[in-house]
């Protein structure tokens, strides 16, 4: 599946960068969107629509599906590289290894964040060099999570389930920020603001935005932020309970 979402997205990526054809670019562009939406669907919401949604009436439900790891992750940066070199914000990557490194870069690919290519191309480009200060801020970091989730969180369990950290910079690459103390945020926007950024953003800059975003009368405004938050709760699970609280999440937004 990461293969497959890979070479789709760097080959569609590659005609659509090179192409002055209108057309042909649209098509290339749904075609990566659609590859990248139908793995989510089919592995991620088959058995949500067949047994919770059409109670199996149409589809039938599943047993022996298995989400593959960092599924959500890594179509998500795929596709966002795709329509990045279609809106022309980035370049069109010509090495292949280079594009799968950044899809399937382990770190990002299991707990986020959602890395955008035009941030993470540069970084594999530039020559790799150890840096004591890197080093040690990373390791700082690492030190920093670990006393918050076994000294507070774990003492703290009947209050507090999970701590969330940025994602420790040792490796060498500069990722984009995740979390940033989401539980010091003083309303819910700041709660927004602070949590799951990387994903926040992307539904921001691919979906929110597109579909007019702010920019528009208040009943289509509406609408786009419940769309959203409604996207954001079915990304993190395939279940309708996931569904009520985002779009719980947008009627309170």
């Amino acid at each position: 599946v990461l293969v497959a979402a890979t070479l789709v997205t760097w080959g569609c990526g590659l005609v659509i960068g090179k192409c002055r054809i209108g057309p042909v670019r649209v098509i290339f562009l749904l075609l990566a969107v659609f590859t990248c939406v139908g793995l989510l669907f089919y592995y991620k919401y088959w058995n949500l629509l067949a047994a919770d949604i059409l109670s199996g009436t149409v589809l039938q439900p599943r047993t022996d599906m298995v989400t593959p790891l960092g599924l959500g992750y890594f179509t998500l940066a795929a596709l966002s590289y795709t329509i990045d070199v279609y809106k022309r914000r980035c370049k069109v990557e010509l090495n292949p290894l280079h594009y799968a490194l950044f899809v399937s870069f382990f770190p990002t690919m299991t707990t986020g964040p959602i890395e955008r290519y035009p941030h993470f191309r540069p970084q594999i480009h530039k020559s790799r060099r150890f840096s004591y200060t890197r080093c040690a801020g990373g390791a700082f970091r690492m030190l920093w999570g670990y006393t918050k989730k076994m000294v507070l969180a774990d003492n703290m369990n009947l209050y507090i389930k999970m701590v969330y950290d940025t994602p420790a910079e040792m490796n060498g690459p500069n990722l984009v920020a995740n979390f940033h103390s989401p539980f010091e945020a003083t309303s819910f926007a700041g709660l927004w603001q602070r949590w799951h950024m990387s994903l926040t953003g992307w539904l921001r800059d691919y979906i929110y935005i597109p579909l007019g975003g702010s920019r528009c009368n208040v009943v289509r405004h509406m609408l786009n932020t419940l769309i959203v938050f409604a996207v954001s709760g079915l990304w993190h699970g395939a279940d309708l309970r996931y569904l009520e609280w985002g779009i719980a999440c947008g009627v309170i937004s």
